[in-house]
């Protein structure tokens, strides 16, 4: 059903925005009414991106704010909301369709497309026609008429200025996953958020751009200042013909002023890549940053080991693996990076004094076994039986993935040495109220010393108290803890002869300490690249295309939107780099490399305007690529 959900978003998106754009924009008069079409492209761009703010903040709001069909959360209406905006979009369009320029088309061009082109192709390949034709297109004249095939040669020349774009899509697309994920890797303080973004303009007092300035150190506000070099090259790739059409222009001839205005535009295709690649190597920085807190986790033929002492006594620890070591009471001692390969087994002697708090040893000298799994990094509890003497206890391996949502994590290792205490739960109440309660099982196997581990747990951050208690006595033992966001956390504890005796909190992986205000320059160039990208290409890929095909070309401008989304998948499957940060710096190389590409494949495109009958060409520029054989 989900797969059948996909295919029917992605025929429905496909049918929708390519004609939503060309029926909107043909409702306007050319060229009494081209300045009112410019600014029709920046409204529909901006109503696309306020309808997918408003889908990413108020649906999950609706999920989670309604139960129904017994669960927590309410799916139905995050996906019956949207569906019945579309409902309701639907009926005001069918309200005001008198009020629209309507075409009724007399052909189905994408099929007479389709068809030209294969023809063409295979009569190209097999060389049918009798001469050889200055363009592959021109060997499907004997079937097709030549008004459709020259309307075709523009849009393919078109098309092939189009090729680069998916490089962009491809970084633009990663603010849902790859951003995400940097997001659950930050703290969310917004006191040290501002102070860092304070720091980060190299100023003591912190000011929000809000307007461009005119003082003399401060960088102009559409960022062009910053990077002098990469405007100037951008712009010089269509400063020839601009002199010219600002001539043409001059003396009054709309023609060649719109062209202008279009190879203007097109200019900012190149700097809005530039601002791509900055936004780029921001994310790496960050990510490298982020990269310090990342556990170092054992590789392969390699394990890790937690020590925990939960004995109220100094412990010495020799293992064939380190040193003699000493191991206070209540401490963790990691020793990483042991030689492991699948299952190891190591022994360890433990030295403990006769008396340890009111527990009496009956020996000094005890030898344990550890069994260690390779590539992961396991805990070792040392604990003691009903006989008095020191006995080990392996639990789960530590997961140290953090959660997708940036919440704490929590894990419960109850050391049960009596059968005392029956139904025993562990009860974190937070600071809204709600109450989590783990219930403490009893051994399946009948021993009576053993360890439970309970299952990861997420819980918002805060301060939380923490109730253990059973069936006799529900408050056996109370202390609060925090929880910081990204944290990891195990809770152990310890009993023994119905009394708790031991338990703390330790964090196997510390809690985010890069803020999420850091993203904010990352959002600001994208947000700056993505309007002088999407605005102009819209209006490029309609004003540039022949009357029957406008469609066709604004289509080919949201597929190299889908493009960009496949190349993502390959790169990040084929798993070339174990840092996500080399995975940032690459993806910003080949978006400097694409805007190289792109900007000589401006400078050579030549700008058309079609006339009436939209076949005769009035073209300025270099001969185009696109049309050689």
């Amino acid at each position: 059903m989900s797969g059948l959900g996909l295919l029917l978003i992605a025929i429905g998106t496909g049918g929708l925005k390519p004609c939503v754009a060309a029926f909107g924009a043909e409702q306007f008069r050319l060229p009494e009414q081209r300045a009112l079409l410019r600014y029709f492209f920046s409204l529909f761009y901006f109503t696309i991106n306020l309808g997918g703010f408003i889908g990413m903040t108020l649906t999950p709001v609706l999920r989670k704010a309604v139960t129904c069909f017994g669960d927590d959360t309410c799916y139905a209406l995050g996906f019956g909301f949207p569906a019945l905006l579309m409902v309701l979009s639907i009926l005001l369009f069918v309200l005001g369709k008198t009020f629209y320029k309507l075409k009724t088309p007399k052909r189905n061009i994408m099929l007479e497309f389709v068809q030209c082109s294969w023809c063409a192709l295979l009569a190209r390949l097999r060389r049918r026609a009798p001469k050889h034709h200055h363009h592959w297109l021109d060997y499907g004249k004997q079937d097709f008429d030549s008004k459709l095939i020259q309307d075709m040669k523009v849009v393919f020349a078109i098309l092939l200025l189009f090729v680069p774009l998916p490089i962009f899509w491809s970084l633009f697309d990663q603010q849902g996953s790859r951003w995400t994920f940097q997001v659950a890797q930050a703290k969310w303080c917004l006191a040290s958020l501002l102070i860092a973004v304070g720091f980060s303009h190299g100023r003591q007092s912190v000011r929000l751009p809000n307007r461009p300035r005119s003082d003399a150190g401060d960088q102009p506000a559409n960022g062009a200042g910053s990077d002098p070099p990469l405007r100037q090259a951008a712009v010089s790739a269509v400063r020839k013909g601009a002199v010219a059409d600002q001539s043409a222009a001059s003396h009054g001839d709309w023609r060649d002023d719109r062209r202008a205005g279009i190879r203007r535009r097109c200019a900012c295709w190149p700097i809005a890549e530039g601002v791509d690649a900055k936004w780029c190597v921001l994310a790496g920085i960050l990510e490298l940053v982020l990269e310090r807190s990342y556990p170092d986790l054992p590789g392969k033929h390699q394990g890790s080991l937690n020590v925990v002492n939960t004995l109220p006594c100094s412990l010495v620890l020799y293992s064939p693996f380190s040193n003699t070591r000493v191991l206070e009471a209540a401490k963790l001692l990691r020793i990483e990076n042991l030689r492991c390969h699948n299952r190891s087994r190591y022994w360890l002697t433990i030295d403990a004094p006769t008396l340890c708090g009111s527990t009496h040893f009956s020996k000094e000298h005890f030898e344990v076994a550890a069994i260690l799994e390779e590539s992961q990094e396991d805990t070792y509890i040392i604990s003691v039986n009903e006989q008095r003497e020191i006995q080990g206890f392996i639990t789960d391996p530590v997961d140290f993935r953090k959660s997708v949502t940036g919440a704490p994590k929590l894990r419960v290792d109850f050391i049960q040495n009596s059968n005392t205490l029956e139904n025993v739960t562990v009860a974190l109440k937070g600071p809204t109220g709600v109450e989590d309660v783990y219930f403490v099982g009893a051994s399946s196997s009948g021993v009576v010393a053993h360890v439970i581990v309970s299952p990861y747990i997420e819980v918002p951050q805060g301060v939380y108290e923490c109730t253990i208690g059973s069936q006799r006595n529900p408050n056996l033992y109370q202390q609060h803890f925090h929880f910081a966001l990204g944290g990891v956390y195990s809770l152990i504890i310890r009993e023994n002869h119905g009394k708790i005796q031991f338990v703390k909190l330790y964090t196997m992986s510390d809690p985010n300490c890069v803020n999420i205000l850091w993203q904010i320059p990352q959002y600001f160039l994208i947000s700056v690249a993505e309007i002088m990208f999407g605005v102009a290409g819209l209006e490029f890929s309609f004003t540039q295309a022949p009357k029957s095909m406008k469609t066709v070309t604004i289509a080919g401008w949201y597929l190299s939107t889908a493009v960009g989304n496949l190349l993502v998948i390959i790169i990040t499957q084929l798993n070339l780099f174990k840092s996500q940060a080399h995975e940032f710096f690459l993806f910003a190389v080949l978006i400097v490399a694409d805007m190289v590409i792109f900007m000589e494949m401006v400078c050579r495109y030549r700008f058309v305007q079609l006339e009436v009958d939209s076949s005769a060409l009035i073209m300025s520029g270099p001969t185009n690529a696109a049309q050689d054989d």
